[in-house]
Formats: C-alpha cells, sequence, structure tokens
C-alpha cells in the first residue's frame, strides 16, 4: 500500500509533477502562494493555511467524486469550486494520485490553449485508453454516482496501476 503523504512529501510530490510536464514552469506568484503554469495559464496553485493546501483544475464530474472519496479532497479553496479541487495531506493522497491529479490539472489547462499554443495534444498526452471510468465501461456518470461513490480503489481515471477490468461498477 502507498504511504499517505505529509506536507512537504506533498509539496516535493506536486513540484515534481508539475516540473516534469512540456513547457511547464514555477512561478512564485506572492510570498503566500506558489504557481505552476503553462504558457502563463494556471493549473495548479499552493499556499500553506496551517497545512500544505494544493489547489487543481478538475473536470467537474471528477471533482465531485474525488471530494466525496477522499476527505482531504475539498472544493478549491478560494476558487471556482466547481472547477477547481484543494488537495490536502490525508488518508488516501499518495504521490501516484498526485501525479495523476497534476497531469489532469495540466491537459484541461492545455486544451483550452489555442492549438498553436499547445505543447502536447491533450487527447492523447499521457493517456491510455483504460483511464476513462464512464467512457470505456459504458456507465454514466449519473450511473457511477449512484452505483458506488468512487474510492481510491476504482478511480481508474486517477490511478493508472488499476486496469478498467479492476474497476467494478
Amino acid at each position: 500500500m502507498k504511504a499517505d503523504l505529509d506536507d512537504e512529501q506533498l509539496w516535493k510530490a506536486v513540484v515534481d509533477a508539475s516540473l516534469e510536464l512540456p513547457a511547464s514552469e514555477l512561478y512564485p506568484f506572492n510570498e503566500e502562494l506558489e504557481v505552476a503554469r503553462v504558457c502563463g495559464k494556471w493549473f495548479m496553485i499552493s499556499t500553506v493555511r496551517g497545512k500544505r493546501m494544493v489547489n487543481l483544475k478538475a473536470d467537474p464530474q471528477d471533482a465531485r467524486a474525488l471530494c466525496e472519496s477522499f476527505e482531504s479532497i475539498t472544493p478549491g479553496y478560494h476558487m471556482n469550486k466547481k472547477h477547481w479541487i484543494t488537495v490536502m495531506p490525508g488518508p488516501g493522497i499518495n504521490e501516484e494520485l498526485i501525479r495523476e491529479l497534476v497531469m489532469e490539472s495540466y491537459l484541461l489547462v492545455v486544451d483550452g490553449l489555442p492549438k498553436y499554443q499547445q505543447p502536447v495534444d491533450p487527447a492523447s498526452y499521457g493517456r491510455r485508453e483504460d483511464l476513462s471510468i464512464c467512457t470505456q465501461l459504458g456507465a454514466t456518470s449519473r450511473a457511477v454516482a449512484e452505483d458506488s461513490r468512487l474510492t481510491e480503489k476504482n478511480l481508474c481515471r486517477f490511478t493508472r496501476s488499476y486496469s478498467a477490468s479492476s474497476c467494478q461498477i
């Protein structure tokens, strides 16, 4: 089982995952906020308010499922609660999950850039065919929500170590 991350480990995982992505950079927005951006657009914002808080963009359906599944993931702190999540150290927050969430946030931002500015193809970069729960398993997001609350074990989209077949919905 993967270890839960503390403040320092969470920050290191976020920074490492962010800087591995093409055309990304860390940007100190002010004394309290660190930002990762791609082509000038933010995909990660972090601060410390008692403990480390990392804001990441997320698909609204994924954001809702993540917030219901992890007590340390909440709607975005001081952000649009529909499109951003806040991740804090806690149960189930491990390096693999952080890498997936950072990648997803980055790809959402890249997808919104004009094609000529996109450093990667957001439809294929870093993705596998079995990542999307709803599309690959033929379930709708409503059926996913009604049949089972997503847990760390069956979040195929965010944990690449599980295949689509291991996520029985």
